[in-house]
C-alpha cells in the first residue's frame, strides 16, 4: 500500500491547488511518468504539477492496462504502475490512456459551458442546474 494515500493536507483546510480538475496535458503526463520512474515522492510530484495527490493517484490507476484497473485500489495504483515502469522501461501508458480516458475535448460543448459560466444565476433551459418548478400533489 502506497505510504502516501491521502492529501498531504485536510481538502477543507488549505485552498485547492492552482490546477486542480485541470485537463491532463500530455507534458503532465510525461513529468508524473519521469517522477515515477526516478522515484520522486507522489507529494512532490503533486506540487510540482500544482495537483492533489489523490488525482495523481487517479492518473495513475487511468494508466494501468484495463486488468489492474479493476483490481489495484486508487492508493495503490502509483506503486503498481510505478513497479511496471521497472520492470518495462518501454511500457506504454498511453495505450492505455487512449482507451480509457472518457472525457474528450469538445470544443463546441466547452463554448456553451463557458458562456452558461458568464451568466451568473441563469442558466440554460437545458442546464440540470436550472430550477425546475415542483410538482403539486394532487390533493393540493
Amino acid at each position: 500500500m502506497s505510504t502516501e494515500s491521502h492529501d498531504a493536507a485536510d481538502p477543507g483546510s488549505e485552498p485547492a491547488p492552482q490546477r486542480a480538475g485541470s485537463h491532463w496535458s500530455a507534458r503532465d503526463s510525461e513529468i508524473l511518468l519521469d517522477g515515477l520512474r526516478t522515484g520522486i515522492p507522489l507529494v512532490d510530484l503533486a506540487v510540482s504539477l500544482q495537483r492533489r495527490v489523490s488525482a495523481l493517484q487517479a492518473r495513475c490507476k487511468k494508466m494501468l492496462p484495463p486488468h489492474l484497473q479493476t483490481t489495484v485500489l486508487r492508493a495503490d495504483a502509483d506503486v503498481v504502475l510505478r513497479g511496471l515502469l521497472a520492470a518495462d522501461p518501454d511500457f506504454d501508458v498511453e495505450a492505455n490512456l487512449d482507451r480509457t480516458t472518457s472525457r474528450r475535448r469538445h470544443h463546441a460543448r466547452e463554448e456553451i459551458l463557458t458562456q452558461a459560466g458568464k451568466t451568473v444565476g441563469r442558466w440554460p433551459s437545458w442546464s440540470p442546474r436550472r430550477r425546475r418548478p415542483r410538482p403539486r400533489s394532487p390533493g393540493g
